[in-house]
């Protein structure tokens, strides 16, 4: 008989759940999503008396031209398989039924104390609860719970802003951010202002700013969102944690990855279930507090390394190999030990034309050709090899230690050891340095008929140089 009675509460709960749920937090969330859906309709109808301000503006050419380029995109989508598989409504059911099993149980548990009539139903919840956590979602910007809407151009990000908002689990403060979507992401095309060179290169880059706002303000969907979420269980009564997993931006008209972001670039958000229904017991409660901690530490371990990684990356990224092509002169203002240092007989000895590539992060090596003047001996030419490392210090300053092996033509073999520095402005460098540089005399030691130390002469100089780095 009583397990009759248990079976007609089950059933009574399952029916009347969805009209206990009806309550005025659902109605409200109705109206923010309602609120939200005229935000936007606000927002396109601003957009769009902008644009037809602006066509009025623009030649009838840039309109035609423009015209024709959205029709070829529409033509190119339509031809592609956007493979627009969702499950907007898969968690709201999921949910639903632990509700409703929830529900279920404390009705039953008014008429049974013992609690022993509920076992096989807490059983059914935690197999629910784990069909949830277990379950990955997919909503899109494809007519789903997903909406985009871009920006205008703006000139010091050299980007586009990407606003999303959503209505996923009929929310609309689970997923709103802004992305910013650079200039070679949209175009392929890796342009500045700064390094725009020819009419072709200025003419390309304006039309795709006009042609991108131009769509944008018309919400023609050049580019649509995927996003994968997890939803689990959290601290209170009848509380879900939304984790979103990947955010995926593609071309609609070719399908192609735009752009990817992980869960560590994306934010969770705590939700609620009304009305909330507590069934657990205190040693529960703990448990799920507990649990949801461990997850929050995990989480910030997770963003702690990655924010150690980016940071190591960036510092690596600022580097700036050594990819030069100057001009320098050499000048030799005393010897080893300084006894003839006299500033006025401090004079130039090579005019150099040197040339190097970047070695790895922090590698450099190259050639060196120079005409000579010796400090008023006879004139001869320089050729030789040079390498070192350098490293990116503030962006624009260089240090650099290098090494130099080379020939004169009046018979000499040289090698030097220096340090320097390299200030960078664009594509434009300046170069200084010193040198401890060692002369070889080979016509010393073939005119004595033997070698004698005597025949390597230790200089000091210094050099300055410029050209063009990149």
């Amino acid at each position: 008989m009583f397990y009759r009675k248990t079976l007609l509460l089950i059933l009574t709960g399952l029916t009347l759940f969805p009209l206990f749920a009806r309550d005025k937090d659902e109605e409200y969330y109705a109206a923010i999503i309602q609120q939200q859906a005229a935000e936007i309709k606000k927002l396109d109808e601003r957009n769009a008396e902008e644009e037809e301000k602006i066509r009025q503006k623009r030649s009838p050419t840039q309109n035609k031209l423009i015209d024709s380029e959205i029709e070829e995109f529409y033509q190119n989508a339509a031809k592609v398989n956007l493979n627009n598989t969702v499950d907007d409504e898969a968690p709201k059911n999921k949910i639903q039924f632990i509700e409703q099993l929830k529900e279920t149980i404390a009705l039953v548990q008014m008429e049974d104390e013992t609690g022993e009539s509920t076992e096989f139903l807490k059983a059914e919840l935690q197999d629910a609860y784990e069909d949830l956590k277990n379950s990955t979602f997919t909503t899109s910007s494809l007519d789903s719970a997903l909406i985009i809407r871009g920006s205008t151009y703006k000139l010091k990000k050299n980007a586009w802003t990407l606003t999303f908002y959503s209505t996923i689990l009929d929310h609309t403060d689970l997923f709103n951010m802004d992305i910013d979507i650079s200039f070679y992401q949209l175009t392929g095309k890796d342009y500045t202002p700064k390094t725009l060179e020819s009419v072709e290169q200025i003419e390309f880059y304006n039309h795709a700013i006009d042609f991108y706002d131009s769509a944008f303000r018309q919400t023609i969907p050049l580019l649509y969102a995927k996003l994968t979420y997890k939803v689990i269980p959290w601290k209170k009564a009848s509380e879900y944690r939304f984790i979103p997993q990947t955010l995926t931006i593609y071309h609609s008209d070719s399908n192609k990855i735009l752009a990817t972001y992980d869960k560590l670039d994306l934010s969770p958000e705590v939700f609620t279930v009304y009305p909330q229904i507590e069934i657990r017991t205190k040693q529960e409660k703990d448990a799920d507090n507990s649990r949801a901690d461990d997850i929050l530490e995990v989480e910030r371990a997770e963003e702690k390394r990655r924010t150690q990684a980016s940071t190591v990356s960036n510092n690596t990224d600022k580097n700036k190999k050594r990819n030069a092509v100057f001009a320098s002169a050499n000048t030799i203002f005393t010897n080893q030990d300084f006894s003839d240092f006299q500033i006025q007989n401090i004079g130039l000895e090579t005019l150099g034309l040197n040339a190097v590539l970047g070695i790895g992060k922090y590698g450099h090596a190259g050639l060196i050709l120079g005409y000579d003047y010796n400090n008023g001996a006879d004139k001869s030419y320089t050729m030789g090899l040079t390498g070192g490392f350098n490293f990116t210090l503030a962006k624009c300053i260089r240090p650099v230690l290098e090494f130099q092996a080379y020939y004169q033509t009046d018979n000499r073999v040289c090698g030097s050891a220096g340090l320097g520095f390299d200030f960078i402005f664009g594509k434009g460098m300046l170069t200084f340095g010193y040198d401890f540089t060692a002369k070889y005399y080979i016509t010393e030691t073939q005119d004595r008929g033997s070698f004698s130390p005597d025949d390597i002469k230790y200089v000091h100089s210094f050099k300055a140089g410029m050209g063009v780095t990149w």
